[in-house]
């Protein structure tokens, strides 16, 4: 079965790196990856809020993303687990918890309704 790219570059990272050296290997690459850096200094005022935008946009993604994986772990971590006595039947269950999930204290719903419309779209 032939390689997708990401493996080839996998592999070709791994083998620069062993040819090269770790710390040589670091050198090239951030001499490589620095021209991609733009001070938002340098940017024109337009190109910044559409710089901005994006990132409050993937920030309140990654918010709601880890916020979501912290309430399933929570939640999934106390599930509740039947208690069963000597003397009922093996079918029966004497008693449960309460998993109803929370309204998480001090989160408010999203601040403006652009972002919530362009929020849809994800």
């Amino acid at each position: 079965m032939a390689k997708s790219k990401a493996e080839r570059m996998r592999e070709y990272r791994a083998r620069k790196k062993q040819q090269l050296g770790e710390k040589e290997w670091l050198k090239r690459e951030r001499a490589r990856t620095k021209p991609y850096f733009k001070p938002m200094a340098l940017l024109d005022e337009s190109k910044q809020i559409e710089i901005r935008e994006k990132n409050r946009i993937n920030q309140i993604r990654f918010r709601r993303r880890k916020r979501q994986q912290k309430n399933t772990l929570v939640h999934s971590s106390t599930e509740p687990q039947p208690s069963r006595s000597a003397e009922s039947n093996e079918n029966e269950v004497s008693s449960t918890t309460d998993t109803t999930l929370k309204s998480v204290k001090g989160v408010s719903s999203l601040p403006d309704m652009t972002i919530r419309n362009t929020l849809d779209k994800y």
